[in-house]
């Protein structure tokens, strides 16, 4: 399975794989990376993980987003920086994916 970072602006994959979209986060501290929601069903999310990068309060945490290419098609997957009960974003990625048959 292929993982992908922050610096990853388009993604190609064939259907029926699954890639993993891995970014730093500041969970800790109340940062994750939410994603928003993919109506196009060219990809399927099929879990997601934060892991502590470094251990003690404050420390970096990585957060891990699974996907599956159910079908081909172009999507985009958006994900915005934030604290999850506040409405402003500190930082938004977004990244094509390509799915071949």
């Amino acid at each position: 399975m292929r993982t992908y970072g922050k610096d990853t602006k388009r993604i190609h994959v064939r259907s029926g794989e699954h890639f993993v979209v891995e970014l730093s986060a500041m969970a800790t501290a109340g940062f994750e990376w939410v994603l928003q929601r993919d109506e196009s069903g060219v990809t399927v999310p099929l879990g997601e993980e934060i892991a502590r990068a470094h251990p003690g309060v404050g420390g970096s945490s990585i957060q891990r987003f699974e996907f599956a290419a159910a079908r081909a098609g172009t999507t985009t997957l958006v994900m915005e920086y934030k604290q999850p009960w506040e409405t402003e974003t500190t930082e938004r990625l977004e990244i094509d994916v390509d799915v071949e048959p």
